[in-house]
């Protein structure tokens, strides 16, 4: 993905869509591209969600959230759909700390 970066950017993509922590490194992405690019998603489909408690979902979900939002150009959510592995718990814990954490008041 990175090596294509600039090339979407100068392309005029706004906004990336998944970020995926399993196959990408999302802060190296905010980091070199964040200015440029808007990013979707970064909250683990594959891992925490279906398979962690709801407060490791918090947790994960505060750490992307604070270090994805700086400067705007971010939106919560995870990195794929959702499917129905995921506890309820765990979904719920993700939407109150993206209510909590995730406005930047930043566009």
């Amino acid at each position: 993905m990175i090596r294509i970066m600039d090339d979407l950017a100068e392309m005029g993509v706004e906004c990336l869509n998944p970020i995926q922590p399993e196959c990408m490194d999302i802060y190296r992405l905010k980091k070199d591209y964040g200015k440029r690019i808007a990013f979707y998603g970064g909250i683990s489909t594959q891992r925490v969600l279906p398979y962690g408690t709801a407060e490791e979902v918090e947790a994960e979900a505060r750490k992307v959230i604070e270090a994805m939002k700086e400067n705007g150009g971010y939106i919560t959510g995870p990195s794929q759909e959702i499917q129905e592995d995921v506890p309820y718990e765990n979904l719920c814990a993700l939407i109150k700390t993206a209510n909590q954490y995730g406005s930047s008041n930043k566009l």
